[in-house]
């Protein structure tokens, strides 16, 4: 027989995948370029090719937060300021709250 605490942790965790599987088939398509979780390593790279990138917070939006054209080499990806996390696009650049955020390249 389960305790109640055994419950309340598969119930969180039935929880957590459902919120991650929405998110996630709301951004379905694209090539991820580059991801961000609050309290991991920052992640600026070069994007791969010319293109439309967006930005997604994959537990709040299925719109992305925001979208740049960018070309080969361009900077995106995300860097640390006084302030906080910024999410990097070419020139511009967005401030973030604490969340997942992942970067990915239009189709």
């Amino acid at each position: 027989m389960r305790t109640m605490e055994d419950m309340v942790r598969v119930t969180s965790w039935v929880l957590l995948l459902v919120l991650f599987m929405c998110g996630c088939s709301a951004m379905s398509g694209g090539q991820a370029i580059a991801s961000h979780e609050g309290g991991k390593d920052l992640v600026l790279t070069q994007a791969p090719a010319d293109g439309t990138y967006e930005l997604y917070d994959t537990y709040l939006d299925r719109r992305p937060k925001l979208v740049v054209s960018l070309m080969k080499g361009s900077r995106i990806g995300f860097r640390s300021t006084e302030t906080g996390v910024v999410a990097v696009g070419g020139k511009r650049e967005m401030p973030l709250n604490e969340g997942y955020y992942i970067w990915k390249k239009r189709k």
